[in-house]
């Protein structure tokens, strides 16, 4: 039987999500696991994690042998444990010990620097390092306000809009659904900008006015999967919406979804011809940059934000996006979600052994 391992930062990160896959191996074939990077058992490819028993339908702790298949849901922050664990996970890539469904994406910084001399350059933010407090306020004075985002952010966790007027910062960030602000005297900022980007990265962007008529930040989410040919299949896209005067429009932090199909009928025709024509190159040049740059993948999130003025662009692009907005939406494709890694991983499996007979 074949074996799918599904990794995680913690045993109960996306439990509904992976049990709901799990639910499906049997029919595919396969026997599922979840386990945690850190214990994997190097000396004898063992991992100890949990198996699911299709008979009860839970999760039983046991030691197995490397599963042929793995699907990377950790969301890897700058805490010692994500450190680790992909310090391991990077291990395993290169080992050859096993086949994983997608590769994944490296940080915000590394997509826009691939991204800045393709094609796709007129749609991205201008993203810059932040090097030191100094230069940033330097930078403010000059064009204010800035977004500082960290670049292995996910979620929309830690971002942050700042301005400054006369000799004070103002300091914007989204908290759940909650916004909190504050304005320090300069020497004060310098001193909390040094404390905040001490441990962690962070990159520069302007600050664009991503807003509906409400002044609720909106954005545009499109989910892309690879179906059982390993062709790129657009699954479904959705808006999502923010809290008034919010900053971020994620639904971790109390956004909600809408039809795609729907906003784009309030908008004037002309307008629509133009975006859906710009969001068909889009999502046609988009994959293929990032497998060439980067290394193979199995789905994508890209965040589409769209101006007042009708100008669009990438604001991220996530190799391990979120189910909630495409349930939301489209209900009708649990079964797609929940089946696409067997169907996908049968395609790379078969692609090696054709590979292995040569």
């Amino acid at each position: 039987m074949k074996t799918l391992g599904i990794m995680t930062l913690y045993e109960t990160s996306e439990r509904t999500y992976i049990t709901a896959i799990a639910s499906q191996a049997k029919h595919h074939g396969y026997q599922c696991f979840r386990f945690i990077p850190k214990n994997i058992l190097p000396h004898n490819n063992e991992v100890n994690g949990e198996l699911f028993n299709e008979e009860t339908e839970q999760w039983e702790s046991t030691v197995f042998p490397l599963p042929e298949l793995l699907y990377d849901r950790c969301f890897y922050q700058e805490d010692d444990h994500s450190k680790k664990c992909k310090v391991i996970t990077n291990w395993l890539k290169k080992s050859g010990k096993t086949q994983f469904l997608g590769q994944g994406l490296p940080n915000k910084l590394e997509i826009y620097d691939a991204l800045k001399h393709s094609r796709l350059a007129p749609y991205l933010l201008q993203s810059d390092p932040f090097t030191s407090a100094k230069s940033f306020i330097k930078q403010l004075k000059k064009q204010s306000p800035l977004v500082l985002k960290p670049v292995n952010g996910s979620q929309g966790v830690g971002i942050y809009v700042i301005s400054i007027e006369g000799d004070s910062m103002i300091i914007k960030t989204d908290k759940g659904s909650k916004q909190i602000q504050q304005t320090l005297p300069i020497h004060k900022a310098t001193v909390w900008l040094e404390r905040l980007t001490k441990r962690y990265q962070y990159l520069i962007q302007p600050f664009l006015l991503l807003v509906d008529e409400q002044n609720r930040p909106f954005d545009l989410r499109v989910f892309l999967q690879k179906d059982a040919k390993g062709e790129w299949q657009e699954q479904a896209r959705a808006m999502r919406t923010g809290h008034e005067n919010g900053i971020i429009s994620n639904l971790s932090a109390g956004g909600t979804t809408s039809s795609y199909e729907h906003w784009l009928d309030s908008i004037p025709k002309n307008q629509k011809s133009f975006l859906q024509e710009e969001l068909k190159e889009i999502l046609i040049i988009l994959p293929s940059i990032m497998e060439s740059c980067f290394s193979t993948l199995f789905e994508l999130g890209i965040d589409i934000g769209i101006d007042q003025e009708g100008g669009i662009w990438i604001l991220d692009i996530n190799s391990k996006p979120g189910r909630k907005l495409v349930l939301q939406t489209n209900p009708q494709l649990a079964n797609v979600l929940y089946t696409s890694p067997f169907k996908y991983g049968d395609y790379l499996l078969s692609q090696r052994a054709i590979a292995e007979r040569k």
